[in-house]
């Protein structure tokens, strides 16, 4: 549901009674219905800018990207007075799988008004644009994170004895997104050594959230505060560490560790990258994803766990069966993010399936819901030599059942540039050999970190030569590929990926050292 226009998007039109209704239809959840009443104020107001505007943040909220664009862009014909409709248009095609469309307006933003939700935009539609080197790459976010330094106050000396309380920055803790899946069993565990812990909410937690939340911590809402009244609560509570889990993602609230409200600032997980700050004292990481090779593309001290930078055990909603469907064609598949989906990853998975004579390629993301992204999908594939009849496109379902699509999943394959995560460990425990190949950055090497710990290095390609072989060797032999399947199922749970006491042990460590840093 979209939230309020930005200042001065909707001038003259508050009071209007069809405004009105139609802002109840979206409390309602009722989106029919909002759409219909901002499709007839915005006729009978041609020249007003919020109508087309509500609309297309209707159809975004909703993973409607190709949809909501036109209204979007109409709000900027239409001579909007905020960035915002603007942002949407990049943001939309940074979901669509378009980032490097998606930077020329992030790029025009940033000359015009450098405001933080931009720059974090920016940054993170860079780390997901092909063709961008590594250096470049952290070198920008050196740039621009040097923008959203403030004079912070004065630093508040760590508690006495050692780290005794963790803040956390996030707005996803408590639900099934990917990050509370991958970190809140760890968390579980660490909050029964005595270490308080406590959530900082940039979106308000609904009422299962914050029990959920309370299971190993206390929650705090900063949702509608700004980035200093939201820095001096936490700093009010006294953390001795404070952890971003967003970083430049969605939701980013950079400011807010700006002001420096704890002695001590991490970044984790949530953003697997340097932040470029010099407010953030550290990032948690692991030897894989970081070798000491590239630690000149970190702003920050880099703090390794000894395995993995994350642990996986099944979240509610893993199906219970997880043996294969019976088939008789083959079928690679990626469940990873539309955003992921890149030229140089397309070219790549077409030599792979159009040398495996039966094999099928499933695509599933909610970006897929439309046809128009699919049919561009379908071209780019086709381009590269795979005959789109063998893509097989499914959008957004509930957790339970895109997990359940892996039975039917044969060899999973991710994707360059950018790997996945919880992607790749949903891949695994579902028995599903996953291929990928490194690059330089932690989010490039996500992949190496995962099939280590998991005990499966040879499904690590040296090379794109390489990333074809391995895919097509799984693929040779059905029932050696079956075989390898049921081993997966039956081995990962005691492979270092699982192993929640060790990881837990590793993060707290972590913590206390990234609390214990010297200024």
């Amino acid at each position: 549901m979209p939230g309020p226009p930005s200042q001065g998007l909707l001038p003259g039109m508050e009071g209007t009674e069809l405004a009105e209704l139609a802002r109840a239809a979206e409390q309602r959840g009722d989106r029919k219905g909002a759409a219909r009443l901002w499709e007839k104020l915005s006729s009978q107001h041609p020249d007003d800018p919020d109508p087309p505007y509500r609309i297309g943040a209707l159809f975004h909220e909703l993973g409607l990207y190709v949809s909501a664009l036109p209204y979007f862009q109409s709000a900027v014909r239409r001579g909007a007075n905020s960035a915002e409709p603007q942002l949407r248009i990049a943001h939309c095609l940074v979901s669509m799988g378009r980032p490097e469309d998606a930077l020329a307006i992030y790029r025009q933003l940033l000359d015009q008004t450098p405001v933080p939700a931009t720059i974090s935009a920016y940054l993170f539609a860079l780390i997901l644009t092909p063709g961008q080197s590594a250096d470049f790459v952290a070198a920008e976010h050196r740039r621009l994170a040097a923008l959203l330094e403030t004079a912070p106050p004065a630093p508040r000396a760590a508690s006495a004895g050692g780290l005794k309380h963790v803040g956390l920055v996030s707005g996803h803790l408590g639900s099934e997104h990917p990050i509370a899946q991958l970190i809140e069993p760890a968390l579980e565990r660490i909050s029964r050594s005595g270490l308080k812990l406590t959530v900082y909410a940039t979106r308000p937690p609904g009422p299962a959230q914050a029990d959920r939340i309370r299971r190993y911590g206390g929650v705090e809402s900063i949702h509608g505060l700004n980035d200093t009244d939201a820095a001096a609560r936490i700093a009010a509570q006294g953390p001795d560490l404070l952890v971003d889990l967003i970083g430049h993602t969605s939701g980013a609230r950079p400011g807010i560790f700006a002001r420096r409200p704890a002695p001590r600032q991490a970044g984790f997980l949530g953003y697997t990258f340097t932040s470029g700050a010099p407010f953030m004292d550290a990032i948690i990481a692991d030897p894989h994803v970081c070798p000491p090779q590239e630690e000149s593309l970190y702003a920050e001290r880099v703090i390794r766990l000894p395995a993995c930078f994350t642990v996986f055990r099944p979240p509610p909603g893993m199906p219970e069966e997880r043996s294969k469907v019976a088939r008789d064609n083959l079928v690679f598949g990626s469940l990873n993010n539309a955003a992921k989906l890149n030229l140089p990853t397309i070219r790549l998975w077409a030599r792979v399936v159009s040398g495996v004579a039966d094999a099928h390629l499933l695509l599933k993301s909610r970006a897929f819901a439309e046809p128009a992204n699919r049919a561009r999908i379908a071209g780019l594939f086709d381009a590269a030599g795979l005959d789109p009849a063998r893509l097989d496109f499914e959008g957004h379902s509930s957790f339970s059942q895109g997990m359940a699509r892996y039975r039917g999943v044969d060899i999973a394959l991710d994707p360059l540039v950018y790997n996945g995560c919880t992607t790749t460990a949903h891949a695994l425990w579902m028995g599903t050999p996953v291929v990928s190949l490194p690059g330089r950055a932690f989010y490039a090497r996500m992949g190496v970190s995962l099939l280590t710990a998991a005990d499966r290095p040879e499904w690590i390609a040296a090379d794109e030569d390489d990333y074809v072989r391995i895919a097509r060797s799984l693929a040779a032999d059905r029932g050696a590929l079956r075989a390898e399947q049921q081993r997966l199922l039956t081995s990962l749970e005691a492979s270092p990926l699982c192993d929640l006491n060790a990881y837990a042990d590793s993060l707290s460590d972590a913590f206390r050292r990234a609390a214990a840093l010297p200024a």
